[in-house]
């Protein structure tokens, strides 16, 4: 087996065509004139806990801030609560609570009209973002349930500019659902060993997105959507979450496709060392197994401090490293059965077609600048620290994979996401469905060049947002462009299981013995397996 060694995630024949093209979806109105309309009449719904109000922003109704949950700390999520008259859902939720501080309150208007949102201090952060073209119109539109970045710790389904869906919902007449949910110590601290009341504890944060599909199930008929067709996307730690939900039968018909963005994960957190970090925690904040249940009430800030010294205590203490760095789901038995790697050949999830792949650069970027002085001799000296015996092979086949590559790319190429998008695209290949893998090469020219395609740059171009994004992607012209093509394969694949359209050249699905990748780039190709032999020589040192 290739690649058996790959890291855990950190939180993971050429045909040439130009970045131009028909494109069949529906154009979005970016950059145009959009009149919001917010009253009394318009963009309200009834749900089964009570009606709430969005607002209509152009041709997309846009709604913010709905539970889909709640849940008291540590323990799973249960039905939200209902409420009488109209609640207004046109600002953000709350969200999970990770170091940053309450900001504003709630007022309707003033919210609305100030952007103004809640940074939540507990755990009432299970709320969705919802955009659609139409509401109970009798369309069933592709859904795309957005789980955001930063791991397993840090985020929210807002966070980043990038993540409004307004533009993906507009272009591609779909629905778009971003998900806001439990992290850190709140949402993945095991006490299962303290009472059987927390037996869900260490994966509560996994449960909520959960009960987000659960919700997405029962409720986006009247968003416009189609329950039955439902795919899950992420990025980093995002893509990571994509991968737990294979792994879990309580998910199973609730999504149909999955997009997994520089986050492939194959591995989980053992029971033995969640139970192992939270008992670090509880070491650090000088409780005794029996005063367990003091952290239900104790300030979260407190707790997150002591999971920050258990996790530098137990990394410097185990001998493989400590995994996924204490926040992070772990297979239980109940609720997550098996790791990722298994499950992409479970049968429970083998009928469900997945997108996968990585940027080129990912975190191997220098803002330094420090490789820019290399040339290709001092880059070979370079390498022979680096790699050892193995340098000379490493190098050869650099340059053969990217033979208009400047000496510095040797160093700033990402190979260890990639590797770990390869070998999930690999395994994954051996079920019913097909697997495309890509890689985003597309190059930032902001700050001297040196973001690249790094970690998070494709988020903009998948959700058809360079504009949004511009302190990352410049929006450029070239920008503009890519989106149009990645954007509409992301559609594409979550109205069909297929990304290919007439902008692309053609995608064929990726096989166990090896396969192609789109190239997503100025001049966008498809390469078989154009880094397989770097990937191959990298295996045993990375």
């Amino acid at each position: 087996m290739i690649f058996s060694k790959i890291i855990p995630l950190l939180f993971l024949a050429v045909i040439g065509i130009g970045c131009s093209g028909h494109h069949s979806s529906p154009k979005s109105q970016e950059g145009a004139f959009r009149e919001i309309k917010a009253d009394s009449q318009t963009a309200i719904i009834q749900l089964p806990q009570g009606t709430i109000a969005g607002y209509l922003d152009g041709e997309v109704y846009t709604f913010k801030g709905v539970p889909y949950a709640k849940a008291e700390r540590f323990m799973p999520p249960v039905e939200a609560d209902s409420w009488e008259g109209i609640r207004s859902c046109r600002y953000n939720g709350p969200s999970s609570p990770h170091g940053i501080a309450a900001l504003y309150g709630k007022q309707d208007q003033d919210a609305f009209t100030y952007g103004r949102y809640n940074m939540c201090s507990a755990d009432d952060c299970q709320n969705v973002n919802v955009w659609t073209r139409g509401l109970s119109d009798g369309k069933r539109r592709p859904v795309m349930v957005w789980l955001h970045g930063g791991g397993f710790r840090w985020g929210s389904g807002y966070e980043l500019p990038q993540y409004d869906g307004y533009e993906l919902s507009a272009r591609g007449d779909v629905v778009v659902v971003c998900v806001t949910h439990r992290l850190g110590v709140v949402g993945f601290l095991d006490l299962s060993a303290y009472g059987s009341q927390y037996a869900s504890s260490g994966n509560a944060g996994m449960l909520d997105i959960v009960a987000a599909l659960k919700w997405v199930n029962q409720n986006i008929e009247k968003f416009g959507g189609n329950p039955n067709n439902v795919t899950v996307f992420g990025q980093s730690g995002g893509g990571g979450k994509v991968s737990t939900l294979l792994t879990m039968p309580s998910a199973k018909g609730l999504f149909h496709k999955a997009i997994i963005q520089s986050g492939s994960m194959l591995t989980q957190m053992t029971a033995e060392n969640s139970r192992k970090f939270a008992a670090t925690i509880l070491d650090e904040l000088g409780l005794k197994p029996e005063q367990s249940d003091k952290l239900k009430t104790m300030p979260w800030q407190e707790i997150d401090n002591a999971s920050d010294r258990a996790a530098y205590k137990l990394t410097k203490e185990l001998k493989n490293g400590f995994g996924m760095m204490g926040c992070a789901p772990h297979i239980d038995g109940t609720d997550l059965l098996m790791t990722p790697r298994e499950a992409l050949s479970a049968d429970f999830n083998t009928d469900i077609p997945l997108m996968v792949g990585t940027n080129l650069n990912e975190f191997q970027v220098s803002a330094t600048g420090e490789y820019n002085h290399l040339t290709w001799e001092s880059a070979n000296a370079l390498a022979k620290t680096r790699y050892g015996e193995k340098a000379e092979a490493y190098m050869a086949a650099f340059r053969k994979a990217f033979p208009h590559a400047r000496p510095k790319d040797a160093f700033e190429t990402d190979f260890k996401f990639r590797a770990m998008a390869v070998e999930q695209a690999r395994i994954k290949a051996s079920g019913r469905a097909p697997v495309y893998l890509y890689r985003f090469d597309w190059q930032s020219p902001l700050f001297n060049e040196t973001l690249r395609a790094c970690h998070n740059m494709e988020i903009a171009f998948a959700f058809h947002n360079v504009n949004l994004a511009r302190p990352m992607t410049g929006g450029t012209v070239s920008a503009h462009r890519l989106q149009d093509l990645m954007a509409d394969a992301w559609i594409n694949f979550a109205r069909t299981g297929n990304p290919n359209h007439a902008g692309l050249p053609k995608w064929e699905p990726y096989t166990q013995t090896g396969g192609m990748t789109l190239i997503f780039d100025e001049t966008c190709t498809t390469q078989m397996d154009p880094d397989i032999e770097i990937l191959k020589i990298l295996e045993d040192i990375q």
